[in-house]
């Protein structure tokens, strides 16, 4: 942990609002914490975000989890609902340089992604990963341009 939380103050800022800064943020005022949320950008969500494409809505980030205890019971608490998967669903889509492409990668994407993953740990291009890095970048260094 970066820095102290005093009980005497029950104060705390928290930098960033995605969504570990508001689940942190969220926590602390459950605790009766006087919490500052502190974001630099002009929204909260960090890399979640929903788009509008000419196909529908898409999903810019993760947006789906392992339904733990622990998520369950923080959902309720929230009272947010949680949706389970379309069983029925047949293809999954992502939205990848202005076109709608199936997902997961094809097999010339998975065997060229494999290839780099493997060259990048080798060389050790693993090291240029850094915490600012948005998640399209760290996936161009990590895994290549196909994944």
């Amino acid at each position: 942990m970066i820095g102290n939380l005093n009980p005497k103050y029950r104060e705390a800022t928290v930098v960033g609002a995605g969504i570990a800064g508001l689940l942190a943020a969220y926590a602390l005022d459950k605790k009766n914490y006087k919490v500052s949320l502190i974001e630099q950008g002009t929204r909260v969500g960090g890399l979640i975000a929903t788009r509008t494409t000419p196909w529908g809505m898409a999903e810019q980030a993760a947006h789906s989890f392992l339904a733990s205890q622990s998520v369950l019971e923080l959902c309720r608490d929230l009272k947010v609902e949680l949706i389970g998967l379309n069983k029925n669903a047949k293809a999954k889509y992502i939205f990848r340089n202005g076109k709608l492409r199936r997902f997961p990668l094809n097999f010339s994407e998975t065997v060229k992604t494999i290839c780099y993953l493997s060259k990048s740990v080798l060389t050790g291009k693993l090291k240029n990963i850094n915490p600012s890095h948005n998640l399209e970048t760290w996936g161009k260094i990590a895994l290549g341009t196909p994944a």
